[in-house]
């Protein structure tokens, strides 16, 4: 059917329905964000120090509800022009097109200004990193160089109160870093990137050949030497400093595949320490500095390597098997901090635990992009640790054992376990779970496809189109009757045919065979063809009638 329609313009407003839901974590988000500004202490971003990623999902939620706000107003706006009523096929079919093309574009503009961040920080800050790198090697050598200058050898035996002999402060520590730095080997890596390039990008020193394949390596360092302003191969380790930052590079070009540049291979950037190496109020573990933090404190797993784009892009992951003792949310297994409340009081702990999972790599802000807490363990085990863990702990609180004081510190921490639970089940796993990181939630503008639809209601469509006239076809079925007649019809017209058909093979036939038909006279010679005819002439005046032959 063809129908002709009034109104040729018929903007989609009047007979569609966009519904883009956001997922629900854009809205936990906002809530505890404004928990924070009002008062910080209600807050589970803040309680579990996890505000930067809070602010950072907040923000690029109301950035996408901006745009989604866009998409609406320009599709309600769209008009589909057509001088025919469309079939409600390929009206559904232009709608989607519409539709797909505005989303695209909502998409690219959401994803952009990251995309601008992350390839300026890769272009720019490996070098920063690399300068950074150079200056702290160079403070920890000029510090134990200080302390060396401080060192005289006249005066170590010399007590201006006592007049007894004894060192002066800092000599001891200048010389157990000469000793440590003249016995240690330089690092040469180089050929880690052939045969373990994750290995050297992990920055373990148990996996570098520290015998091969230089020829300096049997040299020795001298500790003197360190921070001089000169770079000296044989100083290369990291009980050296790297040489107090002499090799890293006047242009800070990268160069990560030089052996002059092996100090980066090591950088405790985004390191977490080991086990038993955070131990607050103790020395001298719990006065750590990063100025000062031994290198070997840090899990070899965790220390990446930073100098160059091709490094500082690269996101890994914190092993299962891997925990860092002074945040939660670095692999540790959750129970070991409850468990106690448990023995302490005669009671079993809970079987359950739960570790949430850490991305790794030198840009902070593209960790959050690809933070998911729940690689290791799933949104419902975490909802059953906690249950577990809480009403255990509530039963302890309840079971009058307990003074006031362990009353109050036990329900802070069934508080902080909650306050856990809203963050990751509420917070970010409607969110993980759906796009698995922030930035594919961003480049999908965090529309839940499982709410959310874009609807024609064809209905509306034809009063609006408001048809003046239509024209249609249709098949119909005749009747045994009629289809015998039809066939009889169809066998009389073959039958002329035929006849006609056979006629005129008949007549051509018998002329080739026979010749031409004869006359009266045959022609007097070759190729005459006359024929005789005889004519009436008009009678004779004298009355007589006379014939006249016609030759």
């Amino acid at each position: 059917m063809t129908c002709e329609c009034k109104n040729q313009a018929v903007p989609l407003k009047l007979y569609t329905t966009t519904n883009l839901n956001m997922t629900s974590s854009c809205e936990w988000f906002k809530k505890d964000i404004e928990k924070y500004e009002s008062d910080p202490f209600t807050s589970a971003c803040k309680a579990w120090g996890q505000l930067s990623y809070c602010t950072t999902v907040n923000m690029a939620c109301n950035q996408s509800d901006t745009i989604l706000n866009w998409v609406n107003t320009t599709l309600k706006n769209k008009v589909i022009y057509s001088t025919q009523l469309m079939a409600e096929e390929s009206l559904s079919k232009a709608l989607d097109n519409e539709f797909t093309a505005l989303y695209q574009i909502a998409s690219v503009i959401s994803s952009a200004p990251h995309d601008a961040v992350g390839s300026w920080a890769a272009a720019n800050m490996p070098k920063v990193h690399k300068m950074l790198g150079g200056i702290t090697n160079r403070l920890r050598a000029l510090t134990v160089k200080q302390l060396h200058d401080l060192h005289d050898d006249t005066r170590d035996f010399f007590d201006y109160t006592t007049g007894a002999g004894s060192l002066i402060p800092g000599s001891s520590e200048w010389v157990a870093f000469k000793t440590k730095c003249e016995a240690a080997r330089p690092l040469y890596c180089e050929s880690m990137w052939t045969t373990d390039p994750d290995g050297a990008l992990e920055g373990d020193k148990k996996k570098c050949p520290l015998d091969l394949p230089s020829p300096d390596s049997a040299l020795k360092c001298d500790a003197e030497k360190v921070g001089d302003g000169k770079c000296n191969r044989e100083c290369l380790s990291e009980a050296c400093f790297f040489d107090g930052g002499d090799c890293v590079g006047k242009d800070l070009l990268p160069d990560p595949y030089g052996d002059g540049q092996t100090e980066s291979a090591f950088s405790t950037s985004d390191a977490f320490l080991r086990a038993g190496k955070f131990t607050v109020n103790t020395s001298p573990e719990g006065d750590l500095h990063w100025l000062d933090t031994p290198d070997d404190y840090y899990l070899n797993s965790t220390k990446r390597r930073c100098d160059s784009p091709e490094f500082w892009l690269r996101i890994g992951r914190l092993p299962l098997e891997d925990d860092s003792p002074y945040t939660y949310f670095s692999g540790f297994d959750w129970a070991l901090r409850y468990t106690s409340w448990f023995t302490d009081n005669g009671e079993t702990a809970p079987s359950s635990t739960f570790r949430a999972s850490r991305m790794l790599g030198c840009d902070a802000y593209n960790k959050d992009m690809k933070q998911n807490y729940f690689d290791f363990y799933s949104p419902n085990e975490m909802e059953t640790f906690v249950s577990e863990y809480t009403t255990g702990m509530q039963n302890i609180r309840d079971g009058g054992s307990l003074n006031t004081a362990e009353i109050e510190e036990i329900q802070a921490a069934i508080d902080e376990l909650n306050q856990a639970k809203d963050f990751l089940v509420s917070g970010t796993a409607p969110m993980t779970e759906y796009f698995d990181n922030l930035e594919t939630a961003i480049k999908y503008l965090f529309v839940d496809w499982e709410t959310s639809d874009v609807n024609l209601d064809y209905a509306k469509y034809f009063k609006e189109c408001a048809p003046t006239t239509c024209t249609f076809v249709y098949d119909d079925t005749p009747s045994s009757a009629a289809l015998i007649a039809i066939v009889f019809g169809l066998i009389g017209g073959i039958t002329t045919t035929l006849d006609a058909i056979l006629a005129f093979i008949y007549k051509v036939c018998r002329r080739t065979i026979l010749g031409p038909p004869t006359g009266d006279a045959t022609p007097t010679s070759e190729g005459d063809t006359n024929t005789h005819k005889k004519t009436a002439q008009a009678a004779p005046s004298s009355g007589n009638a006379e014939e006249i032959g016609v030759v």
